[in-house]
């Protein structure tokens, strides 16, 4: 689930581990609410690389939390992703995926 966590110029990093199914998309989706509706952040990017696996319920968490955070005036970057893993978000939502595994790329993404 969420490894560790990084705010780094205006950016919140975090690196997920695992696995996403219902059950961790559920505490996960505490957490980003918090995020974005009580913290105010507007800028996350998700590190992915760690995460073995993530379901449709997973899916549709990194969904909701990309609608809350553009209604945020913000954006939502995924990083890291494997292959198998990227495509299975590409297929099922729309995403700024950066393909590189650092996450240095997500600087040059977000102009804040």
């Amino acid at each position: 689930m969420l490894e560790t966590a990084e705010f780094r110029k205006g950016i919140l990093f975090l690196r997920l581990t695992g696995v996403i199914r219902e059950i961790e998309s559920k505490e996960l989706n505490y957490y980003f609410k918090y995020l974005v509706e009580e913290s105010g952040i507007k800028y996350i990017a998700l590190n992915l690389s760690g995460l073995s696996s993530i379901n449709k319920g997973g899916i549709a968490l990194l969904d909701q939390l990309d609608k809350k955070i553009k209604g945020n005036g913000g954006n939502l970057i995924l990083c890291g992703a494997s292959d198998r893993l990227g495509g299975k978000i590409r297929k099922n939502s729309l995403f700024n995926i950066c393909s590189s595994t650092s996450e240095l790329n997500v600087f040059n993404m977000i102009n804040i």
